[in-house]
């Protein structure tokens, strides 16, 4: 069987969780998949060698194992005899339904084993068993008992076997590698069967292993002893997938073991590995002297950890002012005093150990350790930081290898961060200043492979950044007045000119089509630069803005970055008032947008200059604040970005597939692409605005959207979206909100009303062609005119309507699903997606879904549930997702 790739490239992909009380396998499986994946790893054992920045230990400290705060897409829990896992599964399935993730049990195949397998598929839809039989091999591998290593451990004892009762005793050789390829395999497979079993449909009697041996050395002696008689409990009773080759050969593995070393050595070796080593005494002949010795681990602990804490603190006060000239020398001293506590802790467990207090003192030597480790990845991060500065600053020697000596001690901060985070062992002050940044560190860690082509440091880039006006909204963030070109060398900033984008588009020389709602509303016969984000899709507007910019200037663009009005008030508001000496003006968050708009769109005419001329002057204000500040608030700065990305302020778009991959997987180009479970009903949700006024109208223009979903008692699915639109302008630069709304809904949906202020709308299809509309005497047809067509998966209705300054208006799409809920099933899973526009601020959002009294109806999401009726409000700030647990009564 080929083992699966481990995810599509495309895909989101969350951590994996791994939860294994004793260890081996569990070590073992997040060795493997840490080669692609970020790997959470709760084991009360604690591994040496796992030196690996995509593993985050957790311990295994308490009878029941604590799930991590975090969103997975696999759970993977392994029951060697750990009642802790049967007796809190009900926890992890919740947990499983929360994340929408896959829930995988391992154990060793019994009875008992399996009847537990059999129950957890029936009762959870995605969870998965896999049962594995007797493992073997060397090193760990001896720790399983079983009857192969029962047999393997008295070869290796002295030569001879003892069989106990007539050596009929049922056995399922397979070897520990093979075990961890399986599981792997088992869990991220497509197979659609739901217990797996990793061992031979044929067994083994102890009998017969006894002659694989001896046939490899005549001199290993058989003997049979008195033993119970075989009890069939590992009988398969259930049915399952067996997923080793029909040829399996486990004999020639067995033969190949080294059987030259004593099972007690092994033993024991892993035993000093993984457990506090004995403290002796030495005694003298004075009793202070003695008192001293037993108070000096205590005392010299305390200090050296007490002041680690205090410098680790201050380096985070360092950070959140800028003041980055202490902040290495900080976290040096920092690390040094750690691991002077970390090295004094150790002898004060073995006193503690002794005096049955051992079990407090691990947990301050582990708080010690993860400390000393957050320093030292603070302090690597640090150290590399500079020499990211000289690459965008043109003073490295070889920007490649300085860039990825910062990737790779940025992926190590992270994950000792992220462990850090999960175990909540720091101070309360250091883990809230941890929190705050928890989405930005996250989103971060999954782009750092696609940082290094994205400045690309062995060449050279050319970006196009579209200012984009959300004042005046348009469907990919807002009307691009303006754009910049952004050039890198080396990673190095070149250069970054601004201009107006009627300098470029007066350049055009061919005709090129645009949209049906441009063409005939706004009326432009030519789509140019400025109009070409009209596409919900920003992947597609930006590919048509950077065919634009080659059309028009001759210049090629490596990727599309589009940014708002909103994303820079955000970043002036990080910044603090900025300076613009050549117009006299102070610049604030409060004031940014009515101060620009005064200098840059009142009487503007398309040859001025006065657009370019004030947007280059606030950002060389920008700049000069940067440079000429001692303090840099570097992470209120990285929040503001972080922020607006989140927020579809800030969007890009790439020509490399392998960044954009990266890119749209993480949602931050406002992609259509949906890669959900296609078992489940997946519903989609989006309202596009373009404002087709030639106004700054969205200034004053206020929303709410409300999604009612009626499950009736034959499974189909009927929806309403209601747009309620509020335009409080009432003078320059507002007015009339002229918008083209449209609704970007499942395909196959199937519009059937459109209610506009109460009243019931006649609904026509709209007339696209420009032959007919601009036809002299053309006069529109009767009722609402509604376009209607399809874009990857999705089926988009479109209206013009116009919001008159001061008025409200409210629009009702009523229409039908395609596909319905199988109400016969005993689970089905409903899931909506909320798709944000780009440019829009924070809007409310109230989700109401109806059902029959047939069915029940749940959400891990904070919701109301009553009279037949499913409610969640939130506020929408970016994209959102929505489930529902569908099931009969």
């Amino acid at each position: 069987m080929k083992r699966p790739a481990l995810f599509a490239s495309e895909e989101k992909t969350n951590p994996v969780l791994v939860v294994d009380k004793n260890g081996i396998l569990g070590v073992e499986i997040a060795k493997e998949l840490s080669k692609e994946l970020l790997i959470i790893l709760v084991t009360s054992q604690n591994p040496k060698d796992l030196n690996d920045s995509n593993i985050i230990t957790v311990p295994y400290r308490k009878k029941f194992p604590v799930i991590p705060d975090n969103v997975y897409s696999h759970i993977i829990l392994f029951d060697e005899d750990d009642k802790g896992i049967e007796e809190s599964i009900s926890s992890f399935i919740k947990k499983a339904e929360k994340d929408n993730s896959v829930l995988t049990y391992s154990s060793g195949v019994s009875e008992k084993s399996q009847k537990f397998s059999e129950k957890l598929t029936g009762s959870f839809k995605k969870a998965k068993a896999v049962l594995y039989g007797d493992i073997f091999g060397e090193g760990s591998a001896m720790r399983f008992q079983n009857p192969v290593n029962f047999v393997i451990s008295q070869i290796a004892k002295d030569r001879k076997i003892r069989i106990p009762g007539e050596g009929l005793t049922q056995t399922y050789p397979v070897y520990l590698p093979d075990v961890v390829r399986e599981i792997i395999s088992a869990v991220f497979g497509a197979s659609k069967e739901k217990v797996f079993f990793v061992f031979s449909k044929h067994p083994k009697s102890i009998m017969s292993l006894s002659h694989i041996f001896q046939k490899k050395d005549p001199t290993i002696t058989v003997d049979f002893i008195k033993g119970k008689k075989e009890t069939g409990d590992r009988n398969i009773i259930v049915p399952g997938e067996y997923i080793l080759p029909e040829d399996y050969d486990f004999e020639k593995k067995l033969k190949d073991l080294d059987l030259t070393s004593d099972e007690t050595e092994r033993e024991t070796v892993f035993q000093k590995e993984n457990s506090p080593k004995s403290f002796k005494f030495n005694f003298v002949p004075y009793l202070l002297f003695f008192v001293f010795l037993l108070l000096l681990p205590v005392l010299s602990t305390s200090l050296f950890a007490g002041l680690g804490f205090l410098q680790l603190n201050n380096a985070r006060n360092e950070v959140g002012s800028g003041n980055l000239k202490n902040l290495e020398g900080t976290l040096g001293n920092t690390q040094a005093l750690f691991e002077m506590a970390t090295n004094t802790s150790r002898a004060l467990e073995y006193e503690a150990k002794a005096v049955g207090l051992w079990g407090k003192a691990s947990e301050l030597s582990y708080k010690i350790e993860t400390a000393r480790k957050i320093a030292h990845a603070l302090s690597e991060v640090s150290q590399a930081s500079s020499k990211l500065q000289n690459v965008f600053g043109g003073n490295s020697k070889n920007p490649p290898d300085d860039t990825l000596a910062f990737l790779s001690s940025f992926k190590n901060s992270a994950g000792v961060i992220k462990e850090a985070q999960l175990n909540g062992v720091l101070d309360k002050s250091i883990m809230d200043k941890l929190n705050d940044y928890d989405a930005m560190l996250n989103s971060a860690y999954g782009l750092s492979d696609s940082f290094y082509p994205l400045i690309n440091p062995g060449g050279k880039s050319t970006y196009l950044v579209l200012f984009q006006n959300n004042m005046e909204l348009r469907p990919g963030g807002g009307f691009i007045g303006s754009y910049g070109i952004l050039s890198l060398d080396r990673g190095k900033l070149m250069d970054f000119s601004i201009h107006d984008v009627y300098d470029a588009d007066g350049q055009l020389k061919v005709h090129v089509e645009p949209p049906y709602a441009i063409r005939r509303y706004l009326p432009s016969v030519h789509l140019y630069l400025r109009d070409s984000n009209f596409n919900v899709d920003f992947t597609e507007s930006a590919s048509t803005a950077a065919n634009f910019l080659f059309l028009e200037t001759g210049q090629k663009a490596d990727g599309v970055i589009g940014v708002d009005v909103s994303f820079v008030k955000e970043l002036i508001s990080a910044l603090g008032e900025i300076n613009v000496p050549e117009y006299n003006e102070k610049i604030n968050e409060h004031n940014f947008f009515k101060v620009t708009e005064s200098h840059v769109e009142k009487n503007f005419f398309p040859s001025s200059t006065q657009k370019k001329d004030f947007l280059g002057a606030l950002f060389t204000a920008i700049k000069n604040n940067l440079s000429e500040r001692k303090n840099i608030p570097y992470p209120q700065i990285l929040k503001a970005l972080f922020t607006a990305i989140e927020e579809k302020h800030v969007l890009f778009a790439f020509s490399d597939n392998n960044i954009q991959k990266s890119f749209s997987a993480n949602g931050w180009s406002s992609r259509l692409d949906d890669y959900r479970d296609s078992s489940q009903i997946n519903d989609f949700l989006g309202i596009n605005e373009a404002n087709l006024g030639v106004n700054k109208a969205n200034f004053f223009v206020g929303r709410s959207l409300r999604y009612e979903l009626n499950i009736k008692d034959d499974g189909s699915l009927s929806s309403s979206a209601i747009l309620n639109l509020r335009n409080d302008s009432n003078a320059w630069p507002g007015g009339d909100y002229k918008t083209y709304v449209r609704i970007i809904t499942p395909q196959g949906s199937s519009l059937t009303s459109i209610i506009i202020d109460g009243q019931t709308q006649k609904i026509t299809s709209a007339i696209t062609d420009p032959l007919i509309y601009e036809k002299k005497g053309f006069k529109p047809p009767a009722g609402l005119e509604v376009e209607k067509y399809e874009e990857n998966g999705k089926t988009i209705y479109g209206i013009l309507t116009i919001v008159p300054q001061g008025k409200s208006k409210k629009i009702v799409f009523n229409y039908t699903l395609s596909r319905k809920i199988s109400l016969k099933s005993p689970l089905s899973i409903y899931s909506l997606k909320l798709f944000k526009q780009p440019g829009t601020e924070n809007y409310p959002f109230d989700f109401i879904a109806s059902y029959p009294p047939s069915v029940t109806v749940s959400s891990s999401q904070k919701s109301e549930i009553v009279n037949g009726k499913v409610v969640i409000s939130k506020t929408l700030t970016a994209d959102e997702s929505i489930e529902l647990n569908i099931s009969r009564k």
